[in-house]
């Protein structure tokens, strides 16, 4: 089994399709719909990814992504946005996550979650 991945994104539609595609790839995945559910399965769980949408009702992307990146070794997110500016990518490139605008597609979500893969495989 690969990596346990957390998707953090406010339209379920997409949400779950991008957990059934990483499923079909061998990841095991979790979805959360808003940012309060996600920083309590971050708490209650050991996720190796973490796939967030910059923008949520309820609590910024940025936010979570701060949490769940704290003590961590290795680049280990990817944040998603439709409407991200140059300044948030480059806060997120700095923090070395990977960022994909939407919409992207399934080859390129693969590609970041194997990048990732590699370096925490490389520990």
């Amino acid at each position: 089994m690969k990596e346990k991945v957390l998707i953090v994104e406010d339209n379920k539609i997409l949400c779950d399709t991008l957990a059934s595609i990483l499923q079909k790839e061998g990841y095991s995945v979790e979805c959360s719909y808003n940012g309060k559910k996600a920083f309590q399965l971050i708490k209650d769980n050991k996720f190796d990814v973490l796939v967030v949408d910059y923008k949520l009702p309820d609590i910024s992307g940025w936010v979570i992504l701060k949490k769940f990146l704290k003590n961590r070794k290795y680049p280990s997110a990817i944040m998603i946005s439709a409407n991200a500016d140059n300044s948030i990518k480059e806060c997120v490139t700095r923090k070395n996550v990977l960022f994909l605008d939407k919409p992207f597609n399934n080859k390129e979500l693969i590609s970041a979650l194997n990048s990732i893969s590699t370096f925490i495989k490389a520990g």
